[in-house]
């Protein structure tokens, strides 16, 4: 990429569309926030690590995504080097916690609360990661994605004693004063219930479950979710 745009200064080859980026200057885009410390010095050649981390970098973003792909395998030669899918390409994103018999995964990586072990867990499962590496870029995860202080509040706020809970619905006990068709019995197995809180908005948690959800793919939160770290 050798060509420059003159209004917002992105990068394209020469045979791209001249607005392809911001639209010839009609499409303000917002500038990048400053990088951390320690993601600075890797991307611009300042860490001792540089080099390996940017010849790894699908790796490392591999061990840090908070969601799963959901691909069970890639078939490989034959002179095709393209993964090739079929139909509609989604990113799953599961509960917060594991089940009791499970090992944490993908975001549950994030609230093991020890650090050592999620260095392990992370290493596990993609080879060829620095360790000591993976120490440094969790830290700065934890200290400077917004996403992962949220998804740990969401957790701290829910105590011991209410992690496990059920909804109850008694089906024969109806108000008098309610409309008929409020109480009727669903006609599809899948049901959510809003529950709302006076004065702020309406949040759903999985703390636990047996299900991956699939975030919508054009949210632009989705990106964060799947690039743990650039």
């Amino acid at each position: 990429m050798d060509v420059v745009c003159e209004y917002c200064q992105a990068k394209r080859w020469k045979c791209e569309s001249p607005g392809l980026c911001c639209n010839g200057g009609k499409v303000l885009l917002t500038s990048s926030p400053e990088l951390p410390d320690l993601l600075h010095g890797l991307v611009h050649g300042e860490h001792p690590q540089s080099e390996h981390f940017l010849n790894n970098i699908r790796k490392y973003n591999s061990a840090f995504q908070m969601t799963s792909f959901g691909a069970t395998q890639v078939v490989e030669g034959h002179f095709m080097p393209s993964f090739k899918v079929q139909g509609q390409v989604n990113h799953l994103i599961g509960s917060l916690l594991p089940l009791p018999t499970e090992q944490h995964k993908f975001l549950q990586i994030y609230f093991v609360r020890d650090d050592e072990k999620e260095a392990q867990l992370r290493c596990a499962n993609v080879s060829g990661l620095n360790t000591p590496l993976v120490h440094q870029l969790q830290t700065m995860l934890h200290d400077c994605n917004t996403y992962i202080k949220d998804f740990h509040y969401a957790i701290d706020s829910i105590s011991e004693e209410d992690k496990d809970f059920h909804v109850v619905i008694h089906a024969d006990k109806k108000p008098s004063n309610a409309h008929k068709g409020r109480y009727n019995k669903p006609a599809v197995r899948e049901v959510k219930i809003d529950i709302q809180v006076h004065g702020h908005r309406s949040h759903d948690t999985n703390v636990r479950q047996t299900s991956l959800v699939q975030p919508s793919p054009r949210h632009h939160r989705n990106t964060v979710l799947i690039l743990g770290v650039i």
